[in-house]
């Protein structure tokens, strides 16, 4: 099978096309026929061995997947022969075929497209589970999303119209701004501007009510300045660095 090989860390273009043998399923493993891999900044920083866990070279990246189930080992009971499914599975995705930990996937409806639900563990699960689970989201509140055009700033705001709330977006051009506003964004921010704090403001007078922070650094501590009384900041990511809060 093909699969896109990282045989040194570094620049993601260096990643080669390989010919790598498939491997049957185990004990509670399926193999799946892939249809789609979601890619994000982890999967970047694996790929240039700059993420916290360093995988042994040579290997093949991609994360979020989703599939359609070719065979099934032993002791699996959940997952069947030609079931569409989604899963994480750290590494392994860039490639044509796939055999994981059969827990590491669930049945999904076969009119979800598989381009699609590649994207929902690592970018939607981590939005309904922060917004809903964490912030507390509530219909009729306020949601600045930094970072709103990447794939977990655009899922936010999705997730965010979905339960009734409204969404800023903030992003550093015109062109990305228009996309968070395609997702479902009420209103859009300039990010790179030094007026951001009162385009806000100018938007929301009082504060937002949640921060959904997948950026980090410099970013950080202005949004906490824009939030109304009983807000709630949401660290999802430090795409620019570990933000220093002044006491």
């Amino acid at each position: 099978m093909r699969a896109l090989q990282v045989e040194a860390f570094g620049d993601p273009k260096a990643l080669r096309v390989s010919d790598l043998p498939e491997r049957s399923p185990g004990g509670g493993e399926i193999k799946l026929r892939m249809g789609g891999v979601g890619i994000g900044f982890f999967d970047g920083l694996l790929v240039k061995g700059e993420y916290q866990i360093k995988p042994p070279l040579p290997f093949v990246p991609g994360s979020s997947i989703a599939g359609v189930v070719e065979e099934v080992g032993d002791g699996v009971t959940h997952l069947k022969v030609g079931d569409h499914v989604a899963g994480f599975a750290l590494l392994g995705g860039l490639a044509e075929k796939i055999t994981l930990n059969a827990l590491s996937c669930f049945a999904i409806p076969k009119d979800i497209p598989l381009v699609d639900a590649a994207n929902f563990f690592v970018a939607y699960a981590t939005g309904v589970y922060g917004l809903r689970d964490c912030g507390h989201l509530q219909p009729g509140e306020t949601v600045l999303v930094l970072g709103g055009s990447g794939t977990t700033g655009s899922t936010a705001i999705e997730i965010s119209r979905a339960m009734g709330a409204r969404g800023i977006a903030a992003a550093s051009t015109e062109a990305k701004r228009q996309r968070c506003r395609a997702a479902g964004a009420g209103a859009g921010v300039d990010s790179s501007s030094d007026n951001r704090r009162n385009e806000v403001k100018a938007v929301m007078g009082r504060g937002v009510n949640v921060v959904y922070d997948p950026v980090g650094g410099y970013y950080t501590e202005q949004a906490l300045r824009l939030m109304a009384p009983g807000g709630r900041h949401l660290i999802v990511g430090f795409v620019t660095g570990i933000a220093k809060i002044p006491s």
